[in-house]
């Protein structure tokens, strides 16, 4: 998968840069919801989910939201990112 010109892949710890949003995914399904969003432009943007942090509410961004961030993770099941470390710049 990639991220702007970055190739992720799954495991490969890296160090992603951004801004967190919440966006609507899985339009339609029984998952349908708000969930954090790193992101760049149109074309380039992941979904991401703290380690640790409850997946159905993932307060763990809300501090972040629409900041300019550092993330530090891996590509983890479902092409998300799992964030170990999260910081503003």
């Amino acid at each position: 998968m990639e991220f702007g010109k970055i190739n992720l892949e799954k495991g490969i710890e890296m160090v992603l840069q951004g801004t967190i949003v919440f966006l609507v995914a899985n339009e339609g399904s029984k998952s349908e919801g708000v969930y954090p969003h790193l992101y760049q432009d149109r074309e380039t943007k992941i979904k991401v989910f703290k380690e640790g942090d409850n997946p159905f509410e993932n307060h763990g961004f809300d501090d972040f939201d629409g900041k300019q961030v550092e993330l530090k993770g891996s590509l983890g099941r479902g092409n998300i990112f799992v964030v170990k470390e999260i910081k503003a710049i």
